[in-house]
């Protein structure tokens, strides 16, 4: 496996003129801005720009609509906005998710809103301090309860959608673990520690999720799991798989070194989350994002389209961007 390094900046000033295109930052020094490698990643641009803080993002299965959840409380860290005990979140869509314009759905305590179908979706809500699972219309009627008051765990989040069946992770004595149910709420399986799980496109017995940090497949046919990447003292998040199964794009902690514009020497290093893409089987890392910013919650759109959230120009926003797999991954 190996990491691709990455060495240009996308201005402010020029994504605000064109959308896209990248610039050299000056001697490394710190921009606040996404920096990425013009070959690996196009037309990055910024979809919205109202400030609230963004987090689960979820593309519909046409790849044309984005539901996501935002806080109205401010978060400046993505350890804080994806926390599951923060209760101030409320549900929205972008009917078009390259346009700003949103549509509020749900706004009692909601977060990670998944895609049922292309009208449906279900989330997890916070009622009477029991965490439950909904499914709803993005009508706005047909509010069903998957979970009622017999909870499974504390805080059951981050649902993934499989035809009838549901993922999920839950929390069980302060450690994660994977559930499986129907779309009914009934025949709950624990599947073992982990979080954040989502089905396999093309294979109905496997799913990709995170424990402790690293990625996983696990395969239900063998209720076997198999690690596929994981560096030490450096946390993954967020896996997901192509559309063809072929890939997985995650979040990363990555080391960012920041250096003085005038005498080129490394002033500061620290952490920030960005985007990353491996195979399927967990070789070939290549890096998407990179900077003195946070990029997360990237998920895939339609055609090698991915969208993310990132604190770029001090904002947190939605962003999307083209990922060049056929240049990435030349055969």
């Amino acid at each position: 496996m190996f990491e691709r390094i990455v060495f240009y900046v996308l201005a402010a000033f020029l994504l605000s003129l064109s959308g896209c295109g990248s610039t050299a930052p000056a001697s490394g020094a710190s921009t606040n801005t996404i920096e990425f490698e013009q070959a690996t990643l196009l037309d990055l641009k910024r979809i919205t720009e109202d400030g609230l803080s963004k987090d689960w993002l979820n593309v519909s299965p046409n790849g044309s609509m984005l539901l996501y959840c935002e806080s109205l409380v401010p978060l400046k860290r993505w350890s804080d906005i994806s926390n599951k005990r923060i209760n101030t979140f409320q549900i929205s869509l972008l009917r078009d998710a390259q346009k700003s314009a949103a549509t509020k759905l749900v706004t009692d305590k909601s977060m990670a809103p998944a895609w049922y179908s292309n009208e449906a979706f279900v989330y997890s809500v916070i009622e009477s301090n029991v965490p439950k699972l909904i499914k709803s219309n993005i009508s706005g009627g047909g509010k069903v309860y998957i979970t009622r008051s017999n909870k499974i765990g504390d805080y059951d989040v981050r649902p993934s959608v499989n035809g009838t069946l549901i993922l999920a992770d839950t929390e069980i004595n302060k450690v994660p673990q994977i559930i499986r149910m129907t779309d009914t709420g009934s025949n709950v399986t624990m599947l073992g520690e982990g979080e954040s799980p989502s089905w396999h496109p093309r294979n109905s017995q496997r799913f990709v999720y995170v424990k402790n940090g690293d990625i996983y497949e696990y395969d239900l046919n063998t209720n076997q799991s198999t690690k596929l990447y994981g560096e030490q003292n450096i946390r993954c998040a967020n896996p997901k798989y192509h559309s063809t199964g072929n890939y997985i794009l995650f979040q990363k902690e990555h080391m960012v070194r920041i250096t003085d514009s005038k005498t080129g020497k490394v002033t500061k290093e620290t952490k920030h989350w960005h985007a990353f893409v491996i195979k399927v089987d967990g070789s070939d890392l290549v890096q998407l994002t990179n900077g003195d910013v946070d990029v997360y919650s990237p998920v895939w759109g339609r055609d090698n389209t991915i969208y993310f959230v990132s604190n770029a120009n001090n904002s947190s926003e939605i962003w999307s961007a083209r990922v060049n797999l056929n240049e990435i991954y030349r055969r």
